[in-house]
């Protein structure tokens, strides 16, 4: 399937022409038909060995390329939509934008139209987008949290204009924490240590090692596991 990655999610309130204009458009004030329509092929999983992407992946992976700072995914999610497939419409294969991301490269494509095709799509799109793709920023994070081991996403991280991606991270990652275990306090991570503590030291190294800790958190973490573990 071939997915559009949306630049903002919409209010279902909003009308097709406004739809229209934010989307489908090369200006933001005049409208003027784009003829051709970047998306990305996906299926229903990610595979990172071939590569190809989900919905989900692509769309992730695609805001991280394009944005310096997540505040509006940390906000709103993600959002694309599945492009129609009749065989009238012309798919060419091309060469993306430069991507941290192999699978986002080899998997791009233009969709050629001419200007009434132009809202023949956009008209698809608007009609079908409360049955789209969104996932909301809790979705987000756990992708994060599933891949930010993968050479590909820590070079996005340790890259100089993606630091709000990298804060983006570390929220997610505390935040999963606290769900998993507990909060950073010397109490609860004792009372864990007697429940998982394997899993929380392992959980504990890792936040460490993307510098996830502030102020007195670490303090609080050698004085239940020692002085020397962080």
């Amino acid at each position: 399937m071939k997915i559009r990655a949306f630049k903002n999610i919409h209010d279902t309130d909003k009308t097709y022409e406004e739809f229209k204009l934010t989307e489908f458009s090369k200006d933001l004030t005049e409208f003027i038909p784009d003829t051709s329509i970047s998306c990305n092929e996906c299926s229903k999983k990610e595979d990172e060995t071939k590569p190809i992407d989900s919905v989900l992946s692509f769309l992730v992976k695609f805001k991280a390329d394009k944005l310096s700072d997540p505040k509006r995914v940390k906000k709103d999610g993600v959002s694309g939509i599945e492009l129609p497939t009749d065989k009238k419409y012309k798919y060419v294969k091309e060469k993306g934008d430069a991507s941290f991301f192999t699978s986002v490269r080899e998997n791009h494509f233009n969709l050629q139209l001419n200007e009434e095709e132009v809202e023949e799509v956009a008209k698809y799109a608007f009609n079908k987008y409360e049955k789209g793709h969104t996932f909301n920023p809790d979705k987000v994070s756990s992708y994060l949290i599933s891949r930010y081991e993968t050479k590909e996403w820590r070079n996005l991280f340790a890259d100089s204009k993606k630091k709000n991606w990298k804060k983006f991270l570390k929220q997610s990652l505390k935040s999963h924490f606290k769900k998993t275990y507990c909060e950073l306090d010397k109490a609860e991570l004792e009372r864990m240590l007697d429940t998982d503590p394997e899993g929380l030291k392992k959980c504990i190294l890792k936040l460490n090692e993307f510098e996830c800790f502030i102020g007195s958190e670490k303090n609080e973490i050698r004085q239940a596991l020692g002085q020397n573990f962080i």
